[in-house]
């Protein structure tokens, strides 16, 4: 469904060559696909356009260019003898300025105060630290200081840098041992995958509306598209609708002509990964989630955050809003 592959069409007849999916959408459900292709395409067309911000180069061509600076990037030896003598060594002046800017950002900041008034705008020093005690132990959960180090260093390398905030319930199976070589099965609450999260995701997993809508959450619509392993994709989403005609390194494309999905086989999903999109709207209230094309949640799904807001926080250099990455700081 998002990537750009093509149906395979018969020169001959015109008529479609690859195979039909056995998935059959309900009308909601294609309108619903056919909608998030479309505002895919209009994200993935901001995204690839070159900027006079990014110094006339794209998105990815931005990120690139800086991660090699900051990487002190090494070109490879000339193969001509006249240019092979000389050194290709970079000093690593752009990296050592970087990590002493975030050193001190995260020496500075990294832990903010917390002030509590009563009902007469007196200090209420209790009811701060209580606020202090749980925010200790939500940071301890997500390992926030790890998260705020490299969230302040990807600031400082790309044009912007995104955390996702969220609140995780993963369950795992384990064997519970119940006598001399004698087990039984039984379902716990995975402590490393619970709890608070706030991961950073890459900005170029992020697709967004408008390139000139500095607050994330201002924007129409935000998809964000990874892939993840097959057995990632049976642990989430097992008991999700659809689920069953989800298979790993085939993509369902659907076509509006003849209403039907047809599967192709995605080279980069390596025949064992699986392209996760989901798609959040404001307007409309959605969070819809895809699987190599195959919508596994109820076409109206709405966002189950009680504030209604994406889950997600950029800052960054930038000042503009150029493509998926740039926002103020």
């Amino acid at each position: 469904m998002i990537t750009e592959l093509k149906l395979e069409i018969d020169k001959l007849n015109g008529k479609i060559k690859s195979p039909a999916s056995t998935f059959r959408p309900t009308d909601k459900e294609a309108e619903a696909t056919k909608m998030v292709v479309e505002d895919f395409s209009l994200a993935s067309e901001i995204r690839n356009n070159a900027y006079a911000e990014f110094n006339n180069k794209s998105l990815l061509e931005r990120i690139n260019e800086d991660q090699k600076a900051f990487n002190s990037y090494q070109e490879s030896d000339s193969t001509d003898p006249e240019f092979g003598w000389k050194s290709n060594a970079i000093r690593p002046i752009t990296r050592n300025k970087i990590i002493s800017i975030a050193a001190h950002i995260t020496g500075s900041i990294i832990y903010p105060q917390v002030f509590a008034q009563n009902d007469n705008d007196e200090e209420d020093k209790d009811a701060a630290q209580v606020m202090r005690d749980l925010m200790e132990w939500s940071y301890d959960q997500s390992e926030y200081d790890k998260t705020f180090v490299y969230a302040v260093i990807s600031a400082c390398v790309n044009p912007a840098v995104i955390i996702e905030d969220c609140y995780l319930e993963n369950y795992r199976t384990i064997k519970e041992i119940v006598g001399k070589e004698k087990w039984v099965s039984k379902n716990v609450l995975d402590e490393e995958y619970s709890g608070f999260k706030n991961p950073i995701v890459p900005i170029d997993e992020i697709f967004i509306a408008d390139i000139y809508e500095p607050s994330i959450q201002k924007q129409p619509f935000i998809i964000r598209r990874k892939a993840i392993t097959y057995s990632s994709a049976l642990a989430q989403y097992k008991d999700n609708k659809n689920f069953e005609y989800v298979k790993p390194g085939i993509q369902s494309l659907f076509d509006e002509n003849t209403g039907t999905f047809y599967e192709v086989q995605d080279d980069t999903l390596e025949g064992r990964l699986v392209e996760e999109v989901i798609y959040y709207n404001r307007t409309l209230d959605l969070r819809l989630v895809f699987l190599n094309g195959i919508i596994v949640t109820d076409a109206e799904q709405p966002n189950p955050r009680e504030d209604k807001k994406y889950p997600f926080v950029k800052f960054g250099y930038e000042q503009s809003m150029i493509d998926s990455s740039i926002t103020n700081l």
